[in-house]
């Protein structure tokens, strides 16, 4: 029996080690903040509740050139959160192509481009939409991407395809 204890107070101590090492000298990955170069996230205003309204801004930060067209798509839980309204920056992007919600398959498309090519755009963080929606439970879910942002950007002088990534964002309704 005093056999039987000794190994498993050693056996305990050994773990113990073992965690207190491990929490000592841990992995440290690297951290990408929210909005780096060629990001496009979402930025709350607030915290979502249940039955109040919430707007997102959709962004973007480029510093290489402006922002000229974009085509993306979203895909939400629509059994936790209802998307009121999406509308896209029309100081920016006068041409809206896209301004979809699909509220049974959780979707949201929006395409829009602008005309002002040669005019001054602006580079740096741009609003490209604002996303409208209130919890309809309590609960999380990921805003994720359908598929790759399409987005044209305007570099000296000519238009080329960015390469912009979103990388998903999540919501927690309270």
């Amino acid at each position: 029996m005093k056999q039987v204890l000794l190994a498993l107070g050693g056996l305990f101590l050994v773990m113990f080690g073992f965690a207190w090492m491990n929490g000592k000298t841990g992995i440290k990955l690297p951290v990408q903040p929210i909005g780096g170069e060629k990001q496009i996230f979402f930025e709350p205003e607030g915290k979502v509740e249940t039955g109040k309204e919430k707007t997102f801004e959709i962004k973007t930060n480029y510093s290489g050139g402006a922002v000229v067209s974009y085509n993306l798509e979203f895909q939400y839980d629509p059994t936790v959160v209802k998307i009121d309204e999406v509308k896209i920056n029309e100081s920016i992007f006068d041409q809206v192509l896209a301004e979809e919600v699909d509220e049974n398959f959780g979707k949201i498309r929006i395409q829009a481009k602008t005309s002002q090519l040669g005019a001054v755009l602006p580079n740096g963080m741009v609003v490209l939409a604002t996303v409208k929606m209130s919890g309809l439970k309590k609960g999380g879910m990921i805003m994720s991407s359908g598929r790759r942002p399409e987005v044209g950007v305007w570099e000296k002088g000519k238009t080329g395809e960015g390469d912009f990534q979103f990388s998903g964002f999540k919501v927690s309704v309270l």
